[in-house]
């Protein structure tokens, strides 16, 4: 309840926050300079009221924020782009916030195109290892090597390990 209280308190009446489980949320919220501002004094809130009902750890929850748009029309794209933004978070961040871009939803469709096509690239022999070796200036001599992982496409084209090794 103190949650509900604290969001409305904070945010606008044409605003909205929602549980999708555990401690993913969504929230739909307006498009302006504030909303990390108010975001933070949220979680300053929600954690001042929690330590009144006796909870001596941080409140903490992951936020894909959606910034409202005048032209946005359909609920059910903004909720996926608040989705999107949700799903951007790793789970190493400090921060727990993430505000949707199409600069998230670009870099996904990536690591989906990367995801569908990796499995037929290794079984055609794509991936192509190269052996950097390891020189020991003490021993003056080669004492090993780094396998380095290369994707060639059969069209000749290269995705670099940076695109390719994080999927």
């Amino acid at each position: 309840m103190a949650c509900i209280e604290e969001f409305n308190r904070i945010y606008g009446a044409k605003e909205i926050c929602v549980r999708i489980h555990s401690d993913q949320f969504l929230a739909l919220v307006s498009n302006d300079d504030t909303v990390d501002m108010r975001y933070h004094e949220y979680l300053k809130a929600v954690d001042s009221r929690a330590r009144e009902f006796g909870v001596k750890y941080p409140i903490r929850f992951r936020v894909g924020v959606y910034k409202l748009r005048k032209e946005d029309t359909d609920i059910d794209i903004m909720i996926d782009h608040a989705n999107v933004a949700r799903k951007s978070l790793s789970g190493e961040e400090k921060e727990l916030q993430a505000v949707y871009s199409d600069k998230i939803l670009l870099g996904m469709r990536k690591v989906n195109e990367i995801e569908s096509v990796m499995q037929q690239a290794l079984v055609q022999g794509e991936f192509i290892i190269y052996l950097q070796p390891k020189w020991s200036i003490s021993e003056n001599r080669i004492i090993g090597a780094e396998a380095l992982a290369r994707w060639k496409r059969k069209d000749g084209s290269m995705i670099f390990p940076s695109e390719f090794i994080p999927v």
